[in-house]
């Protein structure tokens, strides 16, 4: 007696199925996107990478959209949906991107990549996560910049300090050279001087950063770009870090220009062993 309602079990589940995969083919997909008042474009796909729910990001990979289509969104030209999603933080979008093939090493117009998209967004997560996948930490962009250099945070209040300083060690425990040179030979640490990040100036000498690697447009030495931009914290952790005490023009540097930080910026000089010139009747620099 229970035979026909066993085969009756089977054919509901047959047409559940039938119905299911009818539901999930690409012409399926773009009605449901164009239901939705949705345009099947690539930039309506690269641009949503980065704001809509996954569901509606499959329909579009599930209507036949390539998941390394690029696009000019957001005053960005020619990127992915991957270097969006990576971009806004959304580690889960990102990780679905992957298990669609996106790729790791698809670049802009303008050499970026999705890790360095993530490194400048500061989402240490995304980062780690892209470099397990196969994402080069080393992979410069057309301006020389690597995804560490990009990574160094901004000055104002806004950044999260934390996050920055989670994906640059998620960087460089990906293999990230510390020491790369843009083509002006600027370093991560010139980058981290220059935004006043003292946290990440100390993170990186404690990785290994080289003090005294000169570079920038004026090709100057970390610490004589510390003295110029009055930042008398910035070079006391140079000079404990190893940068040279005998660089010549260091004090010359402290005297010229407006300072706020002069009278601190002189202690640190001395208090680090940087010999102070005599002045031309044999006196010291004052305080």
């Amino acid at each position: 007696m229970r035979r026909p309602c066993a085969a009756g079990s089977l054919a509901a589940l047959s047409l559940l199925l039938a119905l299911s995969g009818c539901a999930r083919s690409p012409e399926a997909a773009r009605r449901k996107l164009e239901g939705d008042g949705i345009a099947f474009t690539p930039a309506e796909f690269v641009r949503r990478a980065g704001t809509d729910p996954w569901r509606t990001l499959e329909l579009f990979l599930r209507a036949g959209m390539s998941p390394d289509i690029k696009a000019d969104v957001e005053r960005m030209e020619g990127v992915t949906a991957l270097m969006v999603a990576a971009r806004a933080g959304r580690e889960d979008v990102a990780r679905n991107l992957r298990d669609w093939g996106a790729r790791v090493d698809v670049q802009t117009r303008q050499g970026d990549t999705a890790l360095i998209y993530a490194a400048s967004g500061s989402w240490p997560a995304i980062v780690q996560f892209l470099v397990r996948s196969g994402a080069d930490p080393n992979q410069s962009n057309r301006l020389g910049e690597t995804a560490l250099m990009r990574a160094i945070p901004a000055p104002w209040p806004q950044q999260d300090e934390q996050r920055a300083v989670d994906g640059i060690n998620a960087l460089l425990a990906g293999g990230a050279q510390i020491d790369a040179r843009a083509p002006d030979g600027a370093t991560a640490l010139h980058a981290a001087i220059a935004r006043a990040q003292l946290r990440v100036v100390k993170l990186l000498l404690l990785r290994g950063a080289d003090p005294n690697l000169a570079g920038g447009r004026q090709n100057a030495s970390p610490l004589m770009h510390a003295v110029q931009a009055d930042l008398p914290e910035v070079a006391a952790a140079l000079l404990r870090s190893g940068a040279d005490p005998a660089e010549p023009g260091l004090w010359e540097a402290v005297q010229g220009g407006l300072r706020s930080h002069g009278p601190a910026m002189r202690e640190t000089l001395r208090n680090g062993g940087v010999p102070e010139p005599p002045t031309s009747a044999g006196a010291r620099i004052s305080p």
